[in-house]
C-alpha cells in the first residue's frame, strides 16, 4: 500500500505546483478592462439633470422687450437664437438632446445685455452677447414647446 500511495502523492504535488508556476504570469497581465478610456468629449464637471451643455454661437437676438419696464427683459432683450457647436455633456432628463448645427430659440435669464447695470450686485458680471458670440453655457429645460417659443433658459455663460 505504501508503494501506491507514495506516487500518487508525487504526482499531486508536481501537478498543483505546475498550475501555479502557470497562473502567475496572467496575474501580471492586466486586463484591457481595468481602465476605461478617457473621451475628451465627457464634460470635466458633472451635468445636472435637467441641463445640457453646450458651446453655441449667437445667430440672432429677438429685439422684442417685455411689455413690463420694470422687468430685465423690458430693459434689455432676453431671447436668442443660438447655433450649437458641439455638446458637452446631458443631465438624465434634459428633453431631446440638440443635433449638432441645429438652431434653438433660447431665454436668457439675466438677458443678453451686461449685466453690470441691470443686477450690479451680481458677480461676476456677465459681458452681455451680440451675434456671432460663441459661448459655453449650460441649456436648463428642453421640454417639448409649441413651434416658436423658447422653453430653453440660459443662466450664466462663459464667452469663448
Amino acid at each position: 500500500m505504501k508503494r501506491r500511495v507514495l506516487p500518487l502523492l508525487l504526482i499531486a504535488l508536481v501537478g498543483c505546483t505546475r498550475q501555479t508556476q502557470e497562473a502567475a504570469p496572467r496575474t501580471q497581465e492586466k486586463p484591457k478592462y481595468a481602465t476605461p478610456p478617457v473621451d475628451a468629449a465627457y464634460p470635466k464637471e458633472p451635468v445636472a439633470p435637467n441641463v445640457c451643455r453646450v458651446i453655441a454661437k449667437v445667430v440672432s437676438i429677438d429685439s422684442t422687450l417685455d411689455k413690463q419696464g420694470e422687468s430685465p427683459c423690458g430693459k434689455a432683450p432676453c431671447t436668442a437664437t443660438l447655433r450649437i457647436a458641439s455638446v458637452l455633456g446631458v443631465g438624465s432628463s434634459f428633453g431631446s438632446t440638440p443635433a449638432v448645427n441645429s438652431e434653438l430659440k433660447v431665454r436668457f435669464l439675466y438677458t443678453t445685455g451686461a449685466t453690470g447695470k441691470l443686477f450690479p450686485n451680481m458677480k461676476p458680471d456677465l459681458p452681455g452677447l451680440s451675434v456671432g458670440s460663441v459661448i459655453k453655457t449650460d441649456l436648463i429645460g428642453g421640454g417639448d414647446a409649441p413651434s416658436g417659443s423658447a422653453t430653453v433658459v440660459v443662466e450664466r455663460y462663459e464667452i469663448q
